[in-house]
């Protein structure tokens, strides 16, 4: 079948020809998409490490237009959905196309936002303490993990595209079944991603934040920004859609997870409901062990398993093998990231208002 060159084509420029990482020391770093036409796109590269940056980030990502960006280990795709928008189809028809239209989206969001996202009437009441924002940071700290609530319905903010329906999950095995609406976030308690959410509270306040790893379906996502970049030149050879060529107006690093090397898509665990058991549920096992959840948070996590005891649970995507255990990256990737901000210099001025045209 002949490859559709379309895909990987901007119509007035031509085919993808090269992606240049330009560091030059007196100016600020660009990712620049070189197309057959000559002419090039270029979009700034962001550091979520750098303070006077996060306000670019903050901005980048309340456009409501796509950005690319590594966060615990994986590099990710990112859209801000407004409600009642067609804003989410982009995951599907363009970020990942044949992605299930049962598989909802994970949304980053701040953890004083989650409160009004979930229903609490429906949480179990060994865990309804995690109504409170600061008990809900503790018990998770800086795990970098997905987190499962029941929505709440008077929500009025967050997109059908978040909500995981229980027929959605009808195939999936009895322990991580819901049989209410559903929602999955991702914040760990790491200042520079906190101090950028309050930025795009600020920016958008109705919109919510979508994100998925940057692959295509059923192969593996990037965990570097070498990877991107070898991702999607073997996207152009195959004649497939190129969107981060075409459509993200930033790239948002973080060279200290970059430099550790978890490599992983995210660990997934539902928090429980009424009439459940009063254990967390590991719907996917990423690189925080179902281990390091109990020693993080004390409470027993149910994992799915066969009638022999053996695990069933699905994996995210990762570099190694799943049987490699990746909780010591986990933890050294926290302690240098806080042992960083600790070191930043204290007179530091951050300039909210940002540096860079988005």
């Amino acid at each position: 079948m002949a490859l559709d060159r379309r895909a990987a084509e901007i119509p007035s420029k031509g085919r993808l020809q090269e992606i240049v990482v330009d560091r030059g020391a007196n100016k600020h770093p660009f990712l620049t998409f070189v197309f057959e036409s000559g002419e090039p796109r270029s979009i700034p590269i962001l550091s979520v490490r750098d303070p006077n940056q996060h306000g670019d980030i903050a901005r980048a990502i309340a456009s409501h237009k796509p950005v690319i960006f590594m966060a615990g280990g994986v590099i990710g795709a990112g859209n801000a959905v407004r409600h009642g928008t067609d804003g989410a189809r982009v995951f599907w028809d363009t970020f990942k196309p044949g992605r299930p239209e049962t598989s909802k989206l994970p949304m980053m969001v701040a953890q004083e936002k989650q409160y009004e996202i979930i229903d609490w009437s429906k949480v179990h009441e060994d865990f309804k303490f995690l109504k409170s924002g600061p008990k809900r940071a503790d018990f998770f700290g800086q795990l970098p993990m997905h987190v499962i609530y029941p929505h709440n319905s008077y929500d009025r903010v967050t997109d059908r595209a978040f909500i995981t329906e229980p027929s959605d999950m009808a195939q999936e095995h009895e322990i991580i079944r819901a049989n209410v609406p559903t929602v999955c976030m991702y914040f760990q308690r790491d200042s520079d991603w906190v101090k950028i959410a309050h930025i795009i509270g600020e920016y958008a306040p109705w919109s919510r934040f979508g994100i998925t790893s940057c692959n295509e379906k059923g192969k593996k996502p990037p965990f570097s920004l070498a990877e991107f970049e070898a991702d999607v030149m073997r996207r152009v050879g195959e004649g497939k859609t190129v969107w981060e060529a075409t459509q993200a107006v930033a790239y948002i690093e973080d060279p200290i997870a970059e430099e550790i090397g978890v490599a992983s898509s995210q660990s997934q665990v539902r928090i429980p409901l009424k009439g459940e058991r009063p254990t967390l549920k590991l719907v996917r096992h990423g690189p925080v062990s179902p281990r390091l959840i109990k020693a993080q948070t004390g409470a027993d996590v149910e994992v799915p398993s066969d009638e022999n005891g053996n695990w069933t649970v699905k994996f995210s995507e990762r570099r190694v093998g799943n049987d490699i255990d990746l909780d010591m990256l986990v933890q050294l990737q926290t302690q240098k990231i806080n042992a960083h901000i600790a070191g930043r210099s204290k007179n530091h001025r951050i300039d909210f208002a940002g540096r860079v045209a988005i």
